[in-house]
């Protein structure tokens, strides 16, 4: 009986301390998985090392991984800034060589669009969303008004926004500002007095809506609207016919979308939906 009860004891003590053991290990392993959703989430960009040892190699090997995630983005933006630079310098000095009123100014114009769209194509489609980011919505909005609010006064435009101070984009300002600059512009060229811009979170995604009250658009052309050089007035304000294509292309490379409507003003409501 002594011995049976050593044996008792010993393997219930041996039993709490794999219990203890175990708890241990799956609450690091609960808190390297809570510090990876941080970096999902733009909250945070490395992943600090766990106090287990057998795990630190886990986190070092992710922390490489993001680290070398965010190199090649850097490059690839270099190097497309570096052709976009050596392709539209020759383009321009081209243009300038043409009279106003010569027929290849147009073809000139054209080339350069369809430069502009197959680079902001390949700027994103590699790898759009860089891990471990989150950009504030309300002042990259703030900073395009910055540029347009000076032309949009001097046609007599109202600007309305109301965006949520909380609001994030899980991806980089740069593809943000990529997306409003072009909503924003699009909105100006047609807006007659009044533009609206509204910026929230909606069930765990950011909602972004821009409207005007321009002349809009039916709900059979919004398909075209935007379909790449997809424009639907030709005789209207300069433009690529861009515009909205590119903004719905990299909505959906983050796993987002663009939607056409009408707008309470009047006008056209295009509604932005991502990651946030």
């Amino acid at each position: 009986p002594p011995l049976a009860l050593a044996l008792a004891v010993l393997g219930a003590g041996l039993a709490a301390a794999s219990l203890v053991q175990v708890g241990w290990g799956l609450r690091t392993l609960d808190a390297l998985g809570r510090d990876i959703r941080r970096i999902r989430a733009g909250e945070a960009e490395h992943i600090p090392l766990p106090p287990v040892a057998e795990l630190r190699p886990v986190a070092a090997e992710l922390n490489a991984l993001l680290d070398a995630n965010r190199s090649v983005i850097a490059r690839a933006r270099e190097h497309l800034g570096n052709l976009a630079h050596s392709l539209r310098t020759p383009l321009s000095a081209l243009a300038n060589t043409l009279p106003d009123d010569h027929a290849g100014r147009a073809l000139v114009a054209r080339m350069d669009r369809q430069i502009s769209w197959h680079l902001r194509r390949a700027r994103s489609a590699g790898q759009p969303r860089l891990l471990g980011h989150a950009t504030p919505v309300a002042p990259v909005v703030d900073d395009i008004l910055l540029v347009l609010r000076r032309p949009a006064e001097d046609r007599g435009l109202r600007i309305a926004t109301a965006c949520d101070p909380a609001a994030r984009f899980a991806g980089e300002r740069q593809d943000l500002e990529e997306m409003l600059g072009n909503l924003l512009e699009n909105a100006m060229k047609y807006a007659r007095t009044a533009i609206g811009v509204t910026a929230g979170e909606r069930s765990g995604q950011l909602v972004i809506a821009i409207e005007d009250d321009g002349p809009g658009m039916a709900d059979s052309d919004h398909a075209r609207a935007l379909s790449r050089g997809g424009r639907l007035d030709e005789m209207g304000p300069p433009g690529a016919g861009l515009g909205l294509a590119i903004v719905a292309d990299l909505a959906a490379l983050h796993g987002g979308g663009l939607a056409l409507g009408r707008s309470e003003l009047g006008g056209l409501r295009a509604v932005l939906t991502l990651p946030g």
